[in-house]
Order: structure tokens, then C-alpha cells, then sequence
């Protein structure tokens, strides 16, 4: 009968077989974080666009970012984070980041403090350009 024992099996081949799944375990789960945190700071940029739009037509004193605060929760009643001030907040958002320069520096910055091989796991400027210029060309929905 043949030996079952196969040399990859000893313990410091083991150990290291198993450091680099952890590793690429953690790498995966950073790399999905950080599309989810971009996706999310995507949304919260093109929510306080749309209300800046928006804003420039509404009568002041309307009390629209209310309004649209209870419409968007009753809208999505399982997603949190749409309280009037957070719709402030993306508001203030977009108003400070509207500026294209500014995104290089903060994605120059970002990618500067990345380890190596996480740094394909952000988009370059020129993708945030262009999902700045979609933003700004997409009609009202």
C-alpha cells in the first residue's frame, strides 16, 4: 500500500501553506472593504449632488432635505443612514469635494500610505474623473 504521507504535510511546509491563504484571506477582505467604502463614498457624493440640484430649484424655507430625509427612509426602510443631517452631510460633502483637484489629492494621498499590493484596489484619478463627469452628465432619474 502506498504511503498517504505526502512531504508538503510537515509542519513548517504546513505553516506556511497556511500563512499565505490568511494572507490572501486578509488581502481579499481589505480589497472588499475598500470597494465597499468606495462604492458607499460614490453614493454619498452623487446623494448630495443631487440634492445641491435640487436645492437650486426648491423654494428656500420648503424644508426639502426633511422631506426627502422621511421619503427616502419610508423608500428604503431597511437601509439606515438617511436622517436629515446625514442628507446634510452628503450635501457638505459634495460642496467640498466637488472639485476635481481635490480627489487627486486625496486619492495621491491614499495611495501613498497603501501597501503595495493594494494599491491596484482604488481607482486612479482618471476613473474618478470620468464617474465625476457620468455623474454630471446622467438626466434626473
Amino acid at each position: 500500500m502506498p504511503s498517504t504521507h505526502n512531504p508538503l504535510s510537515t509542519l513548517a511546509d504546513y505553516q506556511h501553506w497556511l500563512g499565505t491563504i490568511k494572507q490572501r484571506v486578509v488581502s481579499a477582505r481589505l480589497r472588499v472593504a475598500l470597494a465597499a467604502n468606495s462604492e458607499l463614498i460614490t453614493l454619498y457624493y452623487e446623494i448630495g449632488a443631487r440634492i445641491v440640484e435640487r436645492e437650486a430649484h426648491a423654494q428656500w424655507g420648503s424644508g426639502f432635505i426633511d422631506a426627502f430625509s422621511k421619503d427616502l427612509r419610508q423608500a428604503c426602510p431597511d437601509i439606515g443612514g438617511f436622517s436629515s443631517k446625514n442628507l446634510r452631510y452628503c450635501r457638505a460633502f459634495f460642496r467640498f469635494y466637488c472639485t476635481p483637484a481635490i480627489w487627486q489629492q486625496a486619492v495621491a494621498k491614499l495611495t501613498e500610505i497603501l501597501p503595495d499590493n493594494l494599491k491596484g484596489a482604488l481607482p486612479t484619478v482618471e476613473e474618478i474623473e470620468q464617474d465625476l463627469q457620468q455623474l454630471q452628465e446622467k438626466p434626473d432619474e
